[in-house]
């Protein structure tokens, strides 16, 4: 009998690739959306820092303490829709991914299911040929 091949065998293989490729963009953004929570997490503490220093500041320093409270409170604004953003580009590619790995998986089910007709056949193949040599066996013996 012929070997077993999957008439959508390539088909696969791309939905595979694809995946991968989906499974990267998503990891890259989840790894800048790490980076940006770091940034906004060090303009925080920096915040909390400016503010612990205000008890013992001179009137001078503590004027300019706030204008630059101002500028990193402004950063902190700014980071916050940086990271909105960077979340939405995650639902984006995340629903991308699971549509990727849903083609991937459709495909396997398909290429399990083919294989599955395809040992059924040969096993019926081989059962035929086994009731052949016993009925031509038992010819011979008659």
């Amino acid at each position: 009998m012929r070997k077993f091949r999957f008439r959508l065998e390539s088909v696969l293989r791309y939905r595979v690739v694809i995946e991968e490729l989906k499974e990267r963009d998503l990891m890259a953004v989840r790894v800048r959306k790490m980076a940006a929570e770091r940034q906004l997490k060090v303009l925080q503490n920096e915040i909390h820092r400016i503010r612990s220093e205000w008890v013992t500041a001179d009137p001078v320093r503590r004027e300019w303490s706030e204008i630059y409270q101002t500028r990193v409170l402004d950063a902190v604004a700014a980071q916050e829709l940086t990271i909105e953003m960077i979340e939405r580009e995650e639902e984006v590619a995340l629903k991308a991914y699971v549509e990727a790995r849903r083609g991937r998986e459709i495909a396997e089910r398909l290429r399990s299911k083919d294989l599955a007709e395809y040992r059924l056949e040969l096993e019926r193949e081989q059962q035929r040929e086994l009731d052949e040599w016993t009925v031509l066996r038992s010819a011979r013996h008659s």
